[in-house]
């Protein structure tokens, strides 16, 4: 090429080759650039060609092509601390993003596709910098978050990492990544004992198990997820001897079970994954899974399940009510029968009752004639209105079935319970609640004074709510109930650990008779109100009563500001501010933020300064860029107005009387108002450790002055060792106190003589 000899080069083609074949040439490097160099390519004696081809400039040894252009100017690194190695317990995300020609203006991140929410952006990356110099945001372009992995099951998944630039432009990346926890070593456990593992189900069913903290702290929710899709709230605290033997120290034994009642014709028949996760109060969780198979019958179920009229139908229920029907199988004999109300398992049912007048109806189905179901409910333990009573019928062979049937329960008000209460807050139909939320109403017995008020939400305990505060307007409409006027209660929910949407708030109250009542009411939680500040109330307790100079108390925190004051107000008035920054590393970690540790709050006020009965107290913490968040709490001031209405006698010791040895001391206690609901003892200023009982029989005490709260039970005693103490006079303080923080102390005098 370019020169005036050809240059011979032998293919080495077999005599007779033909086809088509490549030729390649080789340039020399001396050849001038041109654009059409001629080439003679001469085939053989009689065929030959010449062409032309374009030179370049040579170039030696050239690197690969450049790779095709990106289709985003995002770019996203997940970077790990040890590539490959499984996460445990809480695991650090972290790596960068930048944007090529803007910037990035957040990063989110996602766990086998259920949104985690939003990373931390703006992280020094400055060798990522160096690496791409002139990035808008550099070197602040680092991303972080914390993963709690324990609320996930162990084993493999998939973190998605996406970045929006300031152009709103997205741009996703995937990396898999594997989770092993020691379960065992996990202070929360759990166990999915229904359902069991790649087991048929079909129809309405009930999963349960059991979970429990030992650290201990309490479980605070049981929450459900079918193929990653939240479910709710299992119903937590049923009875679980079984468990509490194992875990003897598991907080809430032996009520640690839970369970969902769940519609399977929701989901296509196939395998699917049910998994709960536990957490406990302290924030402790476990998330555990099990597969099953939902094979729903099609068309029919061989499988009759019966209420019958005089069960279900026959009106609302009271009382101890006898439910009753008949279930049996076309094909096989029913080996046992299970029964829910409201998703809640019954096991006070049984099957294999006695029913002829079926197997004449049905002949020649297995099991009969003894084909009956019959269930005992305690109706008292339900809120009046419309419940669901759910029977699924087990076949010996085959998949099981279940029928529903729906109840009414009326029980206030009447002859098996004169108990009558009501829900004031939340409001029917009310707004949505969203952080800690002030829930009140009143409880009063025709016969009896209240014990306890207990919370439920979804069947899970919620704590038990101050009972006593003043409802004279109650009592004007039921006068003469025993608690009257102290008949209401109060009490504060914290919907952060609500999923959004609707949910039950269940108010049962106990009489001293055992006699129970449940009312209900449905409310709604949008955790859209909960910001990135959190304020709490601790002190007072909501609908607790006060007197003379007392201290209030809680936490408030940001997750991203510092706090800079926590303001109070009384009825909407403002009190000025609380006293900011004792430390509460236990509020940090659950809500970590930049004035932690030191996020506590103190107030004292003087309640003599208030009008006695109820008033609302206002805390409000103030973030550093003027955002604010606000918490409520209702309490009671009852400072004695008049002549104090609490009466205290000593029996014995006697003053005239020397003592050695371990004594004997008791006396009595009444309150005009209210009942008393503790008695304490001090001596020479010093209180005693000894426990008082309060609650002996003094009829003769209630015989002077009839109509006094816990007549006739009025009496204390304790016992008292005077080797303690030196030879000689001494004064025994004795101190009763209501349960609204009331209190009256009164003193005698004692010598000893060991």
């Amino acid at each position: 090429m370019g020169a005036s000899t050809a240059q011979v080069i032998g293919a080495g083609f077999a005599p007779g080759a033909y086809g088509m074949y490549q030729l390649q040439v080789i340039v020399p490097n001396t050849l001038t650039a041109n654009p059409a160099t001629q080439f003679y390519v001469a085939q053989n004696a009689f065929i030959s060609n010449i062409v032309t081809v374009p030179v370049g400039t040579p170039t030696l040894n050239p690197g690969p092509p450049p790779p095709p252009p990106s289709q985003t100017s995002l770019t996203i690194s997940i970077d790990w601390a040890a590539p490959g190695a499984p996460l445990s317990g809480t695991a650090t995300l972290f790596g960068w993003a930048i944007d090529a020609d803007t910037s990035v203006s957040s990063v989110t991140y996602a766990i086998d596709g259920a949104s985690y929410g939003p990373a931390t952006y703006g992280v020094d990356r400055g060798d990522v910098c160096a690496a791409y110099a002139g990035r808008a945001g550099c070197p602040n372009v680092g991303w972080n978050a914390i993963l709690d992995t324990t609320r996930l099951s162990n084993g493999s998944h998939t973190l998605q990492v996406t970045a929006t630039n300031s152009r709103g432009a997205r741009f996703t990346v995937s990396q898999a990544f594997t989770v092993s926890n020691d379960l065992s070593a996990n202070p929360t456990k759990a166990y999915i004992d229904s359902p069991v593992a790649n087991s048929n189900y079909r129809g309405a069913v009930t999963f349960w198990g059991w979970a429990v903290n030992v650290a201990p702290s309490p479980i605070s929710s049981v929450s459900v997820s079918i193929d990653g899709t939240a479910r709710g709230n299992a119903t937590y605290g049923m009875n679980r001897a079984d468990v509490c033997a194992v875990f003897p120290n598991g907080a809430g034994c032996p009520n640690v079970g839970w369970s969902f009642f769940f519609d399977t014709s929701t989901l296509s028949n196939g395998t699917h994954t049910f998994s709960v996760t536990a957490t406990a109060a302290n924030g402790q969780k476990i998330t555990i899974a099990n597969p099953f198979i939902v094979s729903n019958f099609a068309p029919d179920s061989p499988v009759r399940i019966n209420f019958d009229t005089d069960g279900t139908a026959r009106g609302a229920l009271s009382g101890n009510a006898n439910l009753f029907g008949w279930a049996i199988d076309d094909v096989t004999a029913i080996a046992d029968v299970s029964f829910a109300i409201d998703g809640v398992p019954y096991t006070s049912g049984y099957y294999g009752v006695y029913r002829q007048d079926v197997c004449s109806a049905f002949p020649g189905r297995g099991g009969c004639p003894n084909v009956g179901w019959t269930l005992n409910v305690d109706t008292t333990r339900l809120a009046d209105g419309a419940h669901t009573l759910a029977v699924t019928a087990h076949p010996a062979a085959g998949q099981s079935y279940t029928a529903t049937a729906p109840f009414q329960v009326a029980n206030l008000a009447t002859t098996a319970n004169p108990i009558r209460m009501s829900i004031d807050s939340p409001g029917e139909n009310g707004p949505a609640l969203g952080g800690v939320a002030a829930i009140r109403g009143w409880a009063i017995s025709d016969n009896a004074s209240i014990a306890s008020v207990d919370i439920l939400v979804d069947g899970i305990s919620y704590g038990t709510a101050i009972y006593g505060a003043p409802r004279a307007d109650v009592c004007q409409i039921y006068p003469g109930r025993p608690d009257c006027p102290n008949v209401g209660w109060n009490g504060s929910l914290d919907t952060s650990g609500l999923t959004s949407g609707m949910h039950m708030l269940q108010i049962t109250a106990t009489s001293t008779t055992g006699q129970r009542a449940t009312s209900s009411r449905s409310f709604q939680v949008n955790n859209d109100l909960i910001g990135p500040g959190r304020v709490a109330i601790e002190q007072p307790n909501s609908g607790n009563s006060y007197l003379g100079t007392v201290q209030f108390s809680g936490w408030a925190v940001h997750s991203s500001l510092p706090v800079t004051a926590v303001s109070i107000t009384i009825d909407g008035v403002p009190y000025g501010s609380a006293a900011y920054g004792t430390p509460r590393s236990n509020v940090c970690a659950l809500y970590p933020g930049p004035s932690c540790p030191y996020v506590g709050w103190t107030f004292q006020l003087d309640t003599t300064q208030l009008a006695d009965g109820p008033h609302t107290l206002g805390a409000t913490e103030i973030a550093s860029d003027g955002s604010h968040y606000t918490a409520s709490a209702v309490f009671n001031v009852a400072n004695f107005s008049n002549t104090n209405p609490m009466r205290i006698t000593v029996d014995s010791p006697s003053p005239s009387v020397p003592y050695s040895g371990a004594i004997f001391v008791n006396g009595w206690a009444i309150n005009d108002t209210s009942p008393i609901s503790s008695v304490s003892i001090a001596v020479d200023g010093v209180p005693q450790l000894a426990p008082v009982n309060y609650g002996d029989a003094r009829p003769d005490v209630c015989a002077a002055f009839p109509g006094r709260a816990g007549c006739p039970n009025v009496g204390w005693h304790t016992t008292l060792d005077t080797t303690l103490f030196s030879n000689g006079p001494h004064t025994l303080a004795v101190t009763a106190t209501t349960p609204f923080g009331q209190s009256s102390t009164m003193t005698t005098s004692f010598s000893t003589a060991n």
